[in-house]
């Protein structure tokens, strides 16, 4: 799969560039998701210990952490995506996290 970026701008973020990574996040369709990552890619996660919650650095940690959310919350889904581009380069999703199981200790 490729990600939607522009040609004439590689480094542009567009609304249908974040509606096609948040379209592989409820696919769980964790190929897709890393077509949008870089070999040196950061993702910096929304819970997490750090002040940005938790900062996971290289192409494999991501890959990694991306499947083990599946593997924990089976059923999980992201709704109501709001996108802000804050840059040509950045942007934020804001979103709910929905999983319809109780998380079973473990």
């Amino acid at each position: 799969m490729n990600n939607p970026m522009t040609q004439a701008n590689p480094d542009a973020i567009t609304t249908d560039f974040l509606d096609a990574f948040s379209k592989a996040w409820n696919d769980h369709d964790v190929e897709a998701l890393m077509t949008f990552m870089t070999e040196d890619c950061v993702f910096l996660t929304a819970a997490g210990s750090e002040l940005q919650g938790t900062t996971i650095s290289g192409f494999d940690a991501v890959r990694n952490a991306f499947e083990q959310v599946w593997k924990t919350f089976p059923d999980v889904c992201w709704k109501d995506a709001e996108h802000t581009i804050l840059s040509g380069e950045k942007a934020i999703t804001d979103l709910l996290f929905v999983r319809q199981s109780p998380m079973v200790a473990g």
